[in-house]
């Protein structure tokens, strides 16, 4: 398994309860509470839609509520956190338009408190939603409880698997500095700095944690045996570096060896080159001069005959005509 592999999106509880409140719309008990009235959605369709999602999400944040009332604080800022976001970055100009008017949302909500079925204040979020929800801090905010939620549901899984030990242990490697974070917060109150109610005492160290994972000494030993491979490959890639900048500064001297098998190969290609050369200039002559005895002595054969013919010629050319027998041939 790959230390590097990271599922933690998929089993830590923070995140997939991220995705149920994300998920598509589906038909709701408290929908009903969105067409109450035109001061609610003031017949925008797209704003409409987006209170149906919310009150989806209010009955999720109180079934889940009611099934673990530890996390009640942490699902109300959850429900907080989604609306913050889905307004702030809601691309529907009517959605963007009501960022500043959340009061529409929260007369939804008080409607949905004050039924019989919600009587019980043990699940139900009492606070109204915020307007500025701590402002630019709530990206940090929502990390911080999130880390909160997941160190607790780790640290109380028993029979962890491989694969998920080693989600486990990327998730709290990666936010060791957010809980340096945490701590520098809460050790030092500052009004604005959020400071999340569950830190006590250093008891979400993530190194205590980490001590405690099967998977922790695996992945030790094998980023210690990369670590070696890696330092080993650096020093020999220095030591190569080295030699090559020795070789470079070293003079060239008579007595070098290398020097000499150079010169002396050198040497011998030079002498085969013009052998070679020296072969061919004196192939190619006495070639040439073979072919041009034989043109010469066939001009001369030729010559000859010529002269012989021309004489025969002339020797007859001086007997009678009247002396050569014509032999005529008859046919009847």
């Amino acid at each position: 398994m790959n230390p590097e592999t990271d599922h933690s999106k998929f089993i830590l509880p923070s995140y997939l309860f991220d995705r149920k409140l994300n998920n598509e719309f589906c038909q709701c008990s408290y929908c009903s509470f969105c067409d109450n009235g035109k001061e609610i959605h003031e017949n925008e369709y797209e704003y409409k839609m987006f209170c149906y999602n919310f009150a989806k999400n209010v009955e999720i944040v109180y079934e889940e509520n009611k099934k673990n009332k530890n996390l009640k604080e942490k699902r109300c800022k959850d429900l907080n956190n989604w609306v913050y976001y889905n307004i702030h970055g809601n691309c529907i100009s009517s959605v963007r338009a009501n960022y500043n008017n959340i009061d529409k949302l929260n007369a939804v909500l008080e409607m949905i408190n004050s039924q019989p079925s919600n009587e019980s204040k043990d699940y139900i979020c009492e606070e109204k939603l915020d307007k500025l929800f701590y402002g630019s801090e709530w990206t940090k905010i929502k990390n911080i409880d999130d880390y909160g939620e997941n160190y607790d549901f780790i640290r109380n899984e028993s029979n962890i698997k491989e694969s998920d030990c080693y989600a486990f242990y990327n998730y709290l490697t990666k936010n060791s500095e957010l809980y340096k974070e945490i701590v520098d917060r809460c050790s030092k109150p500052v009004d604005g700095k959020y400071c999340p109610s569950y830190y006590r005492d250093n008891k979400y160290n993530p190194s205590e944690l980490l001590d405690t994972l099967e998977c922790t000494e695996k992945i030790k030993l094998s980023q210690e045996q990369s670590m070696t491979s890696q330092r080993e490959c650096e020093a020999y890639a220095q030591e190569l570096m080295q030699c090559s900048m020795s070789n470079n500064n070293k003079p060239f001297g008579i007595t070098d060896f290398g020097f000499l098998l150079l010169i002396v190969f050198s040497v011998w290609g030079i002498f085969l080159t013009l052998l070679f050369l020296y072969s061919r200039i004196r192939n190619g002559n006495w070639s040439f001069n073979r072919l041009k005895k034989q043109i010469i002595l066939k001009d001369t054969l030729l010559g000859n005959y010529e002269d012989e013919m021309q004489e025969d010629n002339f020797k007859n050319s001086d007997e009678d005509l009247s002396n050569i027998p014509l032999h005529i041939t008859y046919q009847n």
